[in-house]
């Protein structure tokens, strides 16, 4: 017998009830991150590589790496560097160049040079993204990498979008089910397993990302100002300065979508508990309603992770602490 065709309403409850409701808007969301990143990290990029357009340039030669120590404290410390002599157009002084980078040995480098004071001068490598020289020194990889990571998430979510979709319009897509009854047999172990958390709570957690997000915004925003402040020194801060900012994002979104999150499973709660003939000997139904809530919560804050416990309304819940609700009733 053939299949009923399902309706676009039926579909996009199944998707709903397993979680896929949203994931559309998080690839969007991941790729539109990725491409910021990626865009920030190619200006600067570009930028860094106009900066030669001021200079002259010439080939260097008798390149050689050497080791530079420095003891702080009890711990020595070293550092690669390659130097490389050259000799600007029309001179016959030789002049040197030199960064940290051991690689340099190898490549095709450029030695970039003021006209007027050889001695302000960098050494450049070809881009493998643009194909300009750029001064070295500086990672603007990092940022490629960062994007190019965010995209593979999103390349991730969005075939597994596409799987889940395929599984509801043939009825095969299972929903998240909440457990039916006292879901452990062990119940003496079960309360051992919760001991480590019982100081949890969303208000920690959320003072927790507050405080992540006074930390990164601080650094984020040092390192910003030290670059922008004396770009020649400290322009290699400038590019660390702008991902630490952009990562502090994440502590207040982390809040809100925690906070949003927990106040939707709050109004399901309640709502289930309302329209559910079981609780109808209480006549203070709503306070007992968001008195029930209240524990629940309470009680899932110290779960550990993996818990066959769901922070949703079943009956189970009115029968394991229904000693709370009687003065509801």
């Amino acid at each position: 017998m053939e299949q009923q065709k399902r309706t676009k309403q039926q579909i996009k409850a199944d998707l709903d009830a397993a979680g896929y409701g949203h994931q559309g808007a998080w690839v969007v969301g991941i790729l539109l991150i990725a491409a910021i990143v990626f865009g920030i990290g190619f200006y600067f990029r570009w930028q860094a590589i106009r900066k030669c357009d001021s200079y002259e340039y010439t080939k260097g030669y008798g390149r050689k790496t050497y080791t530079l120590k420095h003891k702080t404290g009890r711990k020595t410390y070293s550092e690669k560097h390659v130097s490389i002599r050259f000799k600007p157009e029309g001179s016959k002084k030789e002049y040197t160049a030199s960064v940290d980078k051991s690689y340099l040995f190898f490549g095709e480098p450029r030695v970039y040079y003021m006209k007027d004071d050889p001695q302000d001068c960098f050494i450049a490598m070809p881009d493998w993204l643009t194909g300009q020289y750029i001064p070295d020194g500086k990672n603007y990889d990092i940022t490629v990498a960062i994007a190019g990571i965010l995209v593979l998430v999103a390349l991730y979510l969005f075939i597994d979008n596409i799987k889940a979709k395929r599984r509801a319009k043939k009825g095969t897509l299972k929903p998240w089910k909440s457990v039916k009854g006292e879901p452990y047999d062990d119940l003496y172990s079960h309360e051992i397993s919760r001991i480590p958390g019982y100081k949890r709570s969303w208000a920690g957690a959320w003072f927790g990302f507050g405080m992540l997000y006074a930390l990164f915004m601080t650094m984020g925003g040092a390192w910003t100002y030290l670059a922008l402040k004396d770009p020649d020194k400290n322009g290699s801060f400038l590019i660390p300065g702008i991902i630490v900012l952009m990562i502090a994002q994440g502590a207040p979104l982390a809040i809100f979508l925690t906070a949003r999150h927990l106040s939707v499973r709050k109004r399901s709660f309640i709502k289930a508990f309302m329209e559910d003939e079981y609780t109808a000997v209480y006549t203070q139904r709503k306070q007992a309603a968001v008195k029930l809530w209240k524990i629940v919560k309470h009680f899932m804050q110290a779960e550990p992770i993996g818990t066959k416990y769901k922070l949703a309304y079943e009956r189970y819940w009115v029968e394991k602490f229904k000693g709370y609700l009687e003065k509801y009733r």
